[in-house]
């Protein structure tokens, strides 16, 4: 600009469509349904949580990733949880050794028709209007990285390997 440079600004780029959070989505009953294979943008605040409804069949891996932390901001520890049709908890992340405090979670869900997946922050006191980005599909997730190889050759460099959760 003219008068110097502007302050940096984060932008994200994903390969899954975007969804905006719609509230109210606080529970099951009120549950945003979204499709699996999408990025939802949403924000929270206080005790605030965001529920989405997703619908699966039987045997179907469903993955949740969250950026919270990783956007920038600390007014928001996200905690992710997986919850079957009936509300129960199947898989619950709070911090990750890959993404730090921002959370990720997969279950394979074994009776089909609706999974929920639940947002909220872990002490239950998110800055007002705490953003996140929540990715939901299928698939494995890396849950760590791992350099510990020695290469053989000292010129070469050891390559980082992913090491993926369960199934």
């Amino acid at each position: 600009t003219r008068r110097g440079l502007s302050g940096p600004l984060v932008f994200h780029v994903g390969p899954l469509p975007v969804v905006a959070e719609a509230e109210p989505n606080a529970d099951t009953a009120s549950a945003q349904a979204i499709q699996l294979g999408c990025t939802v943008e949403g924000k929270v605040s206080g005790e605030d949580e965001d529920v989405f409804a997703v619908p699966v069949l039987a045997g179907t891996k469903v993955r949740a990733v969250i950026e919270a932390v990783r956007l920038g901001g600390a007014g928001f520890d996200p905690m992710v949880e997986l919850l079957d049709a009936s509300g129960n908890v199947l898989a619950r992340g709070d911090d990750s050794a890959l993404t730090r405090r921002d959370s990720v979670v997969q279950a394979t869900i074994a009776e089909g028709e609706v999974c929920y997946v639940r947002v909220r922050d872990a002490a239950l006191r998110a800055r007002r209007d705490a953003p996140y980005r929540l990715h939901v599909d299928a698939g494995p997730h890396p849950l760590a990285t791992s350099d510990l190889a020695v290469p053989s050759d000292p010129g070469l460099a050891a390559a980082p390997r992913m090491l993926l959760g369960p199934g």
